[in-house]
C-alpha cells in the first residue's frame, strides 16, 4: 500500500480550483482536513504539514487556547452555541493563513460560511476512517458529542452527506498516521505539479 496512493478525487473540482499560477490560475495554498472527530485530522494533519514544510493549524486547539479551557469544558460551562461561535472565529483565522495544513473540528462543515471561507484558499480533504473504528477506539471522555458508540454512529449519519458535498478529495485513514500523511503529501505534491 505504501506505493499506491489510495484516494478518490473529484478531479474536475480539485484541478479547476487548483490551477497553477503559471497557467493563468491561482494555486490554492492551504490543505484543509475535515471529517469526524476521532478520524485523525490533528495527528495526520501535523505529520502532513511536517512532511510538506507547511504551517499547521488546528481549529479545536485555537478554540481551546482562546477560551483557556478544553473543548469538553467549553461545552459543559458555556454551551455548544458559544463553542460554535468560537469555532467560527478560529476558522476565519485559519482560513486567512497561507501555506498551511488546517485540521478542523468535526462540526465545521455544518456551517456553510466555514467551508466557504476555507475553500477560498484551500483544497478540502475529507479524512475518512470507518465510523465503527471511531466508535470503538475514540476516547469518549474528551469528546462532548460522543456520549457512547450509538451517538458516534448517529452523528456520522447526520454529517456524512455534508462531508461528501464539501470534500474535493477523500482519503482513507486506515493505515498508520505516518502512511496516511505520506499519501496526502504525495497527493498534494502531484496537484501542485499539474
Amino acid at each position: 500500500m505504501r506505493n499506491t496512493l489510495k484516494c478518490w478525487v473529484r478531479a474536475s473540482r480539485v484541478y479547476k480550483n487548483a490551477v497553477p499560477a503559471a497557467h493563468g490560475g491561482t494555486m490554492k495554498q492551504n490543505l484543509v482536513l475535515i471529517g469526524m472527530s476521532g478520524c485523525g485530522k490533528s495527528t495526520v494533519g501535523r505529520l502532513t504539514a511536517e512532511k510538506l514544510g507547511l504551517l499547521f493549524a488546528d481549529t479545536d486547539s485555537i478554540v481551546a487556547n482562546t477560551a483557556k479551557m478544553s473543548i469538553k469544558e467549553i461545552f459543559a460551562q458555556m454551551g455548544e452555541e458559544t463553542f460554535r461561535r468560537l469555532e467560527r472565529q478560529a476558522v476565519m483565522y485559519a482560513a486567512g493563513l497561507r501555506g498551511a495544513v488546517i485540521a478542523t473540528g468535526g462540526g465545521v462543515p455544518e456551517e456553510r460560511e466555514n467551508i466557504e471561507a476555507l475553500r477560498k484558499n484551500g483544497i478540502i480533504l475529507l479524512l475518512f476512517r470507518p465510523v465503527d473504528v471511531i466508535a470503538e477506539t475514540v476516547d469518549k471522555n474528551t469528546r462532548p458529542l460522543f456520549t457512547n458508540s450509538e451517538a458516534v454512529r448517529a452523528l456520522w449519519q447526520r454529517r456524512k452527506e455534508i462531508y461528501g458535498k464539501c470534500a474535493d478529495i477523500t482519503v482513507p485513514n486506515t493505515a498508520s498516521p505516518e502512511e496516511c500523511a505520506a499519501n496526502i503529501a504525495a497527493l498534494w505534491q502531484q496537484m501542485r505539479a499539474q
